[in-house]
């Protein structure tokens, strides 16, 4: 999801060998880039990464969650790489005591169409031992923007944790083995932690906000796409599927699911096994992907947490600099891809 304000509105090794190029129809080849190892260890020996918190991730409802402090409140957040903003519902605005700030207001703009937003006026925002002083968080988001129904273990979310906090920090992100760690941004330039040796960094899309916007490769074609935890499945937008050459007639064969939006609003899509999804040569992830009736602000793709459900990521820069280890583990408690939708509608 990205909310624009209204000031603006108005781990393996890569393999050897040169990188492959493949044509799909009318579409130019494009090679594929090769992700490189980050450094070795003893490079990085000097400068340790200093761990500010450490919080439990658990999957509910094939979504990761946390726990939040904001406004001195316990609040349970969506962690959504995926959103620019930290998003709240009204019903949690309320209950964490937060005041709307009428002259500070924006647009939410994501699958479905866009929904209006105000922010809060700064409050006090903390994941473990780390924390923001004067956090601006869009209220009145709709409860729909943060998944279906159920089934939550603790409830559904108060709203989501976006990039606009998480961008403050370097992130060790383990969605295999539940846990969130942030660490000081300040010096360790190009340092990393001492699992990730080796990981491969992830070829990225320059841009100009805070999410992770990254190359993605589906099917041999190069796509703009954003790492979108928030998003159960990667998702297609239609004019991208067109260009790759997907026809309505393979559409028909695959599972019809319907997947809810920003507002509520619920869109038939279809679920369609690609043949290979990748954000570069040795970097390759689940192909099950979404293909959507319409389009997404800005990107072509999302890389959804089910082609990332067996990763760990470091994210540090401000997300201009990612690195990945696949462990190839199961996302505990995930529902498998084929059959996650099925509770929205049949």
């Amino acid at each position: 999801m990205l909310f624009v304000p209204a000031l603006l509105a108005a781990c393996s090794l890569p393999t050897a060998g040169p990188p492959a190029a493949i044509a799909l129809g009318n579409v130019p080849a494009v090679p594929i880039p090769t992700a490189s190892a980050t450094p070795a260890a003893h490079t990085i020996a000097a400068c340790t990464p200093r761990r500010l918190a450490s919080v439990p991730l658990s999957i509910e409802n094939d979504r990761p969650m946390l726990t939040a402090r904001i406004n001195g409140h316990r609040a349970r957040l969506l962690l959504d790489t995926g959103s620019n903003a930290t998003l709240l519902t009204a019903a949690a605005a309320r209950r964490l005591d937060l005041v709307p700030d009428p002259s500070r207001t924006g647009v939410l703009q994501g699958l479905g169409g866009d929904a209006a937003g105000v922010f809060s006026r700064p409050v006090p925002l903390a994941v473990g031992a780390a924390g923001e002083a004067r956090a601006r968080l869009v209220l009145g988001v709709s409860p729909a923007a943060f998944g279906p129904p159920g089934p939550w273990r603790a409830g559904p979310p108060d709203g989501a944790l976006g990039m606009d906090f998480l961008s403050r920090f370097s992130v060790d992100l383990d969605l295999a083995g539940g846990r969130l760690a942030l660490f000081s941004p300040a010096g360790c330039r190009g340092a990393v932690p001492a699992w990730c040796h080796p990981c491969l960094s992830v070829p990225l899309r320059p841009a100009g906000d805070t999410l992770l916007h990254v190359f993605a490769f589906l099917d041999g074609i190069r796509l703009e796409g954003v790492l979108d935890t928030g998003a159960e499945i990667s998702a297609l937008a239609a004019t991208a599927a067109r260009r790759i050459g997907l026809s309505a007639t393979a559409l028909r064969a695959d599972l019809a699911v319907r997947s809810l939006g920003t507002t509520g609003y619920s869109e038939a899509t279809r679920l369609h096994r690609f043949a290979s999804l990748s954000l570069g040569r040795g970097l390759s992830l689940s192909p099950h992907v979404l293909v959507l009736g319409g389009d997404l602000p800005g990107m072509q793709m999302l890389v959804g947490l089910n082609a990332l459900a067996g990763a760990r990521l470091w994210i540090a820069e401000g997300g201009r600099r990612i690195a990945m280890a696949q462990t190839g583990a199961a996302l505990p408690g995930a529902t498998p891809a084929r059959t996650a939708f099925a509770r929205v509608l049949p």
